[in-house]
């Protein structure tokens, strides 16, 4: 698989005021997502930060995009022009041209990985700022994403509770993908919930090269994906708004569960304190733990015993509140219902002859499993209920 570099020209210039804006806009890349908003103060974003502040004019514009924004200020002069190219040089910004004509005045600088251009027109200067690499990184992984093959991909993490999607079938997806590009920032896209990592394109003799892993990401933002990866791949960060491969990525901790009626019926009040329990030491009232599942784990009915594993989820009203507790092995599924860590607590209910007598880790669970010459059920419970970090009664 083959992957073009384009490389293009940073944006250049001129006029006044809202026709700045319009020829701003059209000097992007075709097909690039804008957006435009009215604004009363400097905006604090990726791009903005890297440059000094202007201490003069008043915003009224702002215009983002993919790798880049620009911000419109009145009531300038020239004079603030040529003190704000001082304070960019200062800062390390380098002059790369100058364009000039009877209305207007360009400058064009860069400090290796951003352009700042400065456009005057009357009254109203147009700062705007774009990543060095923005346009060459915005075609690239648009190409790299449209060239995508079935045969190209290696190894993605599916869960194995799942039916998945085939390898041509996530090209597919990645394909369609590829032109629905957009602007966005890490601030904008917050914490990622969901990941798919995946071996694209990678050598026969190392199918997990670490430069080859590419990492599809979503967050708490709908429809918004984060995509990038090692050094085969374009650089920086692309975002996508695409609803089939953001739920697709989200869906990723998606499972079949199911609750035994009749098992949860018999053992309602022992379920009831387990549950309880972990509500106590969730302790956060913002946060409600409920029973997703109850399912049968193991049974030696010769001697009447059964171990049901119980399963919960944690909801809250704020998604928020939710996510310091994604620790260890809990995770997101696409309900947003976080699935505590099932290895670090007691979730496995001991039953002898039908009766729920308490709760036993992972850990009692092998040895009970590895265990044979069990007589009854009361000699299995009696060779384990003195290991408190293997069994807690039902009080």
């Amino acid at each position: 698989m083959k992957k073009r570099i384009h490389r293009t020209k940073p944006l250049l210039i001129c006029l006044s005021a809202f026709v700045i804006i319009i020829l701003f806009c059209k000097c992007l890349q075709p097909n690039t997502q804008v957006k435009t908003s009215v604004i009363a103060e400097w905006p604090n974003n990726t791009y903005t930060s890297q440059v000094p502040k202007p201490h003069f004019g008043q915003p009224s514009r702002l215009i983002e995009f993919i790798n880049g924004c620009g911000i419109l200020l009145d009531d300038c002069s020239e004079e603030n022009l040529i003190s704000y190219v001082v304070v960019l040089h200062n800062s390390g910004y380098a002059t790369l041209n100058i364009a000039e004509s009877d209305d207007s005045k360009v400058f064009l600088l860069s400090n290796g990985s951003l352009f700042v251009q400065l456009t005057l027109s009357e009254k109203s200067l147009l700062v705007g700022i774009e990543s060095v690499n923005s346009k060459e990184d915005q075609i690239s992984w648009g190409s790299f994403l449209s060239s995508i093959q079935g045969e190209d991909i290696g190894y993605p993490s599916w869960s194995i509770y799942r039916e998945n999607p085939t390898n041509e079938e996530l090209a597919q997806y990645l394909q369609n993908a590829a032109t629905h590009q957009s602007y966005s920032s890490e601030e904008a896209f917050g914490d990622t919930i969901w990941a798919l990592y995946l071996y694209v394109d990678a050598p026969p003799d190392d199918e997990l090269d670490h430069t080859h892993e590419l990492s599809l990401c979503a967050g708490l933002q709908e429809n918004l994906v984060c995509i990038w990866g090692g050094d085969a791949f374009p650089k920086g960060k692309c975002y996508i708004v695409d609803s089939d491969l953001y739920w697709l990525i989200r869906s990723i901790n998606d499972s079949n569960s199911s609750i035994d009626e009749a098992t949860l019926s018999t053992c309602q009040d022992a379920i009831n304190k387990y549950i309880a329990n972990e509500q106590n030491q969730c302790g956060n009232p913002d946060i409600s733990v409920e029973l997703l599942s109850l399912e049968k784990q193991f049974s030696r009915s010769n001697i009447g015993v059964d171990v049901y594993t119980i399963g919960t989820v944690w909801t809250s009203e704020s998604p928020a509140v939710l996510l310091k507790y994604m620790v260890g092995g809990g995770y997101f599924d696409s309900q947003l219902r976080l699935h505590p860590d099932g290895n670090s607590v007691m979730s496995n209910m001991l039953l002898i002859n039908e009766k729920p007598v308490g709760f036993i880790s992972w850990d009692a669970l092998s040895e009970i499993e590895s265990q044979q010459d069990f007589s009854s059920g009361e000699e299995l419970l009696e060779s384990i209920k003195y290991n408190k970090t293997w069994f807690t009664p039902i009080k």
